[in-house]
Parts: C-alpha cells; sequence; structure tokens
C-alpha cells in the first residue's frame, strides 16, 4: 500500500498548549499512526509532534510579526488588522508552503484555523499551482459572527472567507451548526464537500477512573471566562441565594477570568460562594475535571455562540462528572443531552436557570448520578473515533483529481 502524504499547516502547535495545538497533535498523531506521512507547517519554534512526524517551522519570520509591546497599539491592532492580527505570519508561510509542495509530492493539505489569515495564505499558493487542500474551521470567521464588527469590516471580511472557501477542495467544520451557517453564507459550497468534526478527548482519560470528589465545591468551572458568560449565572444565584440560602451552590474556578464579569459576580453579592484558584496547567485542569463534584459550562446567551462548543466540554464528558451546562439552545446542548451527561439550561430567564441548577445538584449529587450517561455516545468524541472519521474524508479526498 502506497504511503500517502498529508501537510497539515496550523499557526499553533505543542508545547503551546491551546485548542488548535491539541487538535494538530491528535490529528497528526492518530493520522501517522494509520499510514499516513505527515508533516507539520507551524510558527512555533521546536514544536513537539509525535514521532515520526516531520516539521517545518517558520519560527523565525513569526516572531516579527506580531502585535506592538504597548497595551494600547496592540488592541488597536487586533482590532484592526484584517483578517486577524497573525496575518503578520502570511508572507514566511507562503514561503514555506512553496518550497515544501515543491521538494516532493503531497497528496493533501490540510490547513486549521484560527487564525484565519492561515488559510488565505493556502488560497494564494493555490492560485499558481494545484493540490487537494482540506480548510478546517475550529471556529467560525464570518458564518456566524460571534463579535459585531462594523459593516464594512464584516464585508471584507466574508469575501476574504470566500476566497478560501471557494480555492479549496473541501471543508471541515467542528460543529453541525457552523456547517449549516458556512452552507447559508456560501450557498455555492457542496453540501457533500462541507464535513463536520468536532474536538474531543484522549483515549486514555476513559481508561482513568474519576477520583473522588476531592474539590468540596458544589461546582467547578475549568478555563477561561470571558464577557458575557455570567450573566444569566450570577443572576440565578442571586435568586437562589436570596430565596433558599441552604442551596446557594459554591464554585470553584480555575481559569483566567475577565475582570468585567468578575464584578458582576461581586456585585450580585456571590464573591464569597466562589474560590478563585488562577491558571492551571492543561494536565492539571485534567486532573481537576475528574475530582470535582460536578462541572460547569458556560456561553454568553446569544443566538451567535448557538452554534458554539467549548473546547473543554469534551474532556469533561470523558471525566465521568455530571456537568451543568448554561448556553443557548444549539450544539453544545444537544451534546450534554444526547450523551446524558448532564443537564443543558436553555431558558435565559434567570428564574427557570435557578430552579434547573437546584433540580440538578439535588440529581448531580445522589448516588444514581450517572445512570443516564450515555457510554457509546459519549466514545464517539474520543479521538481515536473521530481519527477514523478524518482518515476516511482524507483517503476519500486524495483519491480525487487535483
Amino acid at each position: 500500500m502506497t504511503t500517502r502524504r498529508i501537510l497539515v499547516v496550523s499557526y499553533h502547535a505543542l508545547p503551546r498548549v491551546t485548542p488548535g495545538s491539541l487538535r494538530v497533535a491528535w490529528m497528526s498523531e492518530q493520522l501517522a499512526a494509520r499510514g499516513w506521512d505527515v508533516r507539520i507547517v507551524t510558527s512555533v519554534a521546536n514544536p513537539t509532534v509525535p514521532p515520526g512526524v516531520r516539521v517545518i517551522s517558520t519560527a523565525r519570520a513569526a516572531a516579527s510579526n506580531p502585535a506592538p509591546r504597548a497595551t494600547r497599539l496592540r488592541t488597536l491592532w487586533n482590532d484592526l488588522a484584517i483578517p486577524d492580527r497573525f496575518v503578520g505570519w502570511t508572507p514566511a508561510l507562503t514561503a514555506a508552503l512553496s518550497d515544501a509542495l515543491n521538494q516532493e509530492s503531497v497528496d493533501v493539505v490540510l490547513s486549521t484555523s484560527p487564525p484565519h489569515s492561515t488559510h488565505l495564505a493556502l488560497a494564494w499558493v493555490r492560485r499558481s499551482r494545484r493540490f487537494r487542500w482540506i480548510a478546517d474551521f475550529r471556529d467560525p470567521w464570518t458564518a456566524p459572527t460571534r463579535y459585531p464588527r462594523a459593516a464594512a469590516v464584516e464585508s471584507i471580511q466574508r469575501w476574504l472567507e470566500g476566497t478560501v472557501v471557494h480555492a479549496c477542495n473541501e471543508i471541515i467544520a467542528n460543529t453541525p451548526g457552523n456547517r449549516a451557517a458556512l452552507l447559508r453564507a456560501f450557498p455555492r459550497l457542496r453540501e457533500a464537500a462541507v464535513h463536520v468534526l468536532p474536538n474531543g478527548f484522549d483515549d486514555g482519560m476513559l481508561e482513568r477512573a474519576a477520583e473522588p470528589a476531592l474539590d468540596d465545591a458544589d461546582i467547578t468551572y475549568v478555563g477561561e471566562i470571558y464577557p458575557g458568560m455570567v450573566d444569566r449565572f450570577a443572576a440565578a444565584l442571586r435568586m437562589l441565594a436570596a430565596t433558599a440560602p441552604g442551596v446557594a451552590p459554591s464554585l470553584s474556578l480555575y481559569g483566567e477570568v475577565d475582570p468585567r464579569e468578575w464584578k458582576k459576580l461581586e456585585a450580585a453579592g456571590l464573591a464569597a460562594c466562589v474560590r478563585r484558584h488562577g491558571k492551571v496547567s492543561h494536565e492539571e485542569s485534567l486532573r481537576v475535571m475528574r475530582r470535582a463534584r460536578s462541572l460547569l459550562l458556560l456561553l454568553p446567551d446569544r443566538p451567535s455562540w448557538a452554534t458554539c462548543v467549548p473546547s473543554k466540554l469534551y474532556p469533561y464528558l470523558a471525566s465521568g462528572r455530571p456537568v451543568l451546562a448554561l448556553v443557548p439552545d444549539g450544539d453544545a446542548a444537544r451534546i450534554v443531552r444526547d450523551t446524558g451527561a448532564g443537564e443543558a439550561l436553555t431558558d435565559p430567564d434567570p428564574a427557570a436557570t435557578a430552579r434547573g441548577i437546584e433540580s440538578f445538584l439535588r440529581a448531580a449529587h445522589a448516588p444514581e448520578a450517572a445512570r443516564g450517561r450515555r457510554d457509546d455516545a459519549i466514545h464517539g468524541y474520543a479521538v481515536s473515533s473521530l481519527a477514523d472519521r478524518l482518515d476516511a474524508i482524507l483517503s476519500a479526498l486524495a483519491e480525487r483529481p487535483q
């Protein structure tokens, strides 16, 4: 059997731990195990890669890329750079791609974003040569738009995204909702060319039994809390504290909290119920999940977030702990419900949320709390299962003419 070659293009790579670097790590490891010859093009100097995976690093050029150091200038650059603040990487990436494609044949190129400027470099190189290309969107670009932009900026961003989605052969979206949004935004796309491949968790997590609930807080949150996430949660807890003081839960936070969100918790009189542990390593975050009593998932209550599934949800599933999700009705809620992992509260009304939290805590701390879990559905998010799907997508693409 002929070995197939794949070039994986990602700004992020380990040892920098980001959702992007973790996705690239499992993709490259699992594809190499399935017989692919994997090379990674990245901005990271001396990246950590699985045995047998080769690396092309543009670290020297990338180091001069970004953003000015002064906070105000950095903020201005982040706001004004199109398509994103990493666009300075594209010249070095374009050169590296051209060299790699000239040196030996490649069956498939997979580029993954954000940053979405990564895909633009592929689109530019593809103007002068043919290769099979699949664009992986770990987060949406403009379809849907998570944060509001000026109309002119949104128009430019949508045009740039269009140049990418119509230049590549196929597309991967990370949720069904994001796939549907792409098809609505770009009606010329073939439905069969847009796939769904979510994030997942390492298979080894299923082999580790959940530890005793060493964290005595009622609910544990792992990860960053950014603007708009705590509004409904804070309002619901304030109601519980006022009407049923013995029911209002305590919360452990592991990760960075936006100062504006912390002020909301303080204003609601909830600071005393919250224990802030600060940011922890990725490995420690997984241990925290396994020894929590229950786990909290938050998203802003806006329709644009209905297609978002935070990457933390997948190890949440593998931890075996009950999950409380305060999210819009959409992809994240569906996963929690389909796997029987916990309770998804999608009604934006704080009173309904307060009742849901109270009910969840009673059920989550009962001896039979795990009876509703669907292990078969949860196992579908193990990276070995996801890699089987990815291998099939890439193998079919590799058979197509360039």
